[in-house]
């Protein structure tokens, strides 16, 4: 007899599991950021089984790229919340894939060695501040365009009311 508990994550976590799949399905981050699949190469090496057939850096990135979306947040009791549910999801996966590393605690401390050593966040940090640069550009732009659609009007009724003098 099976005396596990099953819980409904759903009902426990539901803004949680938002977060974490709109924050973890970005299919280019996932399948070509090489500074992410560094990491999670480096992260499996520490406390992976060579022998697990789970698809352990996949679930890595996922991992990381969630931690990173917790850094952002600013509510200190969503940020409790969110731990928890990370404390899960590393939880399971740990226990799916068979981890020579079996505590949650052991394993975020290696998680969290390693992030700090690779440069995946100041990659992060950067692609924010392009983020930023290009809608700065893109508004000077539309400031620029708007000035230049002002400035063309401005000619037109100046042209316009030329005429009208003349004849």
């Amino acid at each position: 007899m099976n005396n596990q508990i099953k819980y409904d994550i759903d009902k426990i976590f539901p803004n949680c599991i938002h977060d974490y799949c709109n924050n973890t399905n970005d299919r280019t981050k996932i399948y070509n950021d090489i500074n992410l699949q560094r990491l999670c190469i480096n992260i499996k090496n520490k406390f992976s089984n060579s022998k697990t057939s789970c698809n352990f850096l996949y679930e890595c990135k996922k991992l990381v790229l969630y931690l990173d979306y917790i850094n952002s947040i600013k509510s200190s009791q969503y940020i409790k919340t969110s731990c928890i549910f990370f404390n899960y999801i590393l939880k399971v996966l740990l226990k799916d894939c068979q981890n020579s590393v079996q505590k949650t605690e052991d394993a975020y401390k290696v998680m969290n060695d390693e992030i700090n050593k690779n440069s995946f966040k100041n990659v992060q940090k950067r692609m924010k501040l392009l983020a930023s640069w290009t809608n700065s550009r893109n508004f000077i732009l539309t400031l620029i365009n708007i000035s230049l659609s002002v400035l063309m009007i401005t000619f037109l009724l100046y042209k316009i009311k030329q005429k009208k003098h003349i004849l």
